[in-house]
């Protein structure tokens, strides 16, 4: 019998969509803006760049001391600016600018600070920072645009072309030359063409026809 592959989530299939994560915290900005700490917290624990440990301890301690989630979220919302700039300049062809990557390389240089090998000596973690890790969900993010940036696929990161949608994403494999977002950015953009080419015509020939016979009414003729 064959083996079903697993059915995605929601945030996985937007994951696999974006192609990085921190072209997911990019989209962000576009999705659903962070609007509260509790808000940076929950999009950390969905994407897994949080585990439910540190997010229960982060959220306790956010609690206690509400000053400091609202200055980290500030600065995530800063950093999602600045990594949004520092994309579309790829797309664009040009280097990011010398401003936005030395404050990507300060908060680079800070986050680097807690990396561990786990256990195993098999996989990169995350250490302890004696408490000072209100942030701790955007470590990932920041390692994600550094491998962006320093692989090919630095030359890959798209703007959807989708009218009016401004999602990013990273064209790999067999989709590199792929226009949209994603599957339901395509079907607008079909059923545009489609409107346009063939649905929209009509109408206005229907809605030339209708005053025609409108203004033959007014004329004093029988339009029956």
């Amino acid at each position: 019998m064959e083996k079903r592959k697993p059915t995605l989530t929601r945030i996985e299939k937007m994951l696999q969509a974006d192609g990085a994560l921190c072209v997911t915290y990019c989209n962000t900005e576009v999705r659903q803006p962070l609007a509260s700490y509790d808000d940076l917290l929950a999009w950390g624990l969905d994407t897994g760049a949080l585990n439910a440990t540190d997010g229960r301890r982060l959220a306790a301690a956010a609690a206690e001391s509400p000053g400091l989630g609202h200055g980290v979220l500030r600065s995530a919302r800063n950093l999602a600016v600045r990594l949004t700039r520092i994309l579309h300049a790829l797309i664009a062809g040009h280097s990011p600018s010398a401003a936005d990557l030395r404050e990507l390389n300060i908060s680079l240089s800070r986050a680097m600070v807690a990396r561990r090998l786990d256990p195993t000596g098999k996989r990169w973690t995350w250490g302890d920072t004696e408490g000072d890790d209100f942030d701790r969900m955007l470590w990932p993010v920041l390692l994600s645009v550094a491998e962006l940036l320093t692989s090919e696929d630095r030359d890959r990161v798209r703007l959807c072309a989708g009218q009016d949608c401004g999602l990013l994403f990273v064209a790999r494999g067999s989709g590199r030359v792929r226009r949209w977002c994603d599957a339901s950015c395509s079907s607008r953009h079909s059923s545009r063409k489609h409107y346009a080419r063939r649905i929209k015509p009509k109408r206005q020939q229907w809605a030339q026809e209708r005053a025609g016979r409108q203004s033959m009414r007014l004329a004093g003729y029988d339009t029956e």
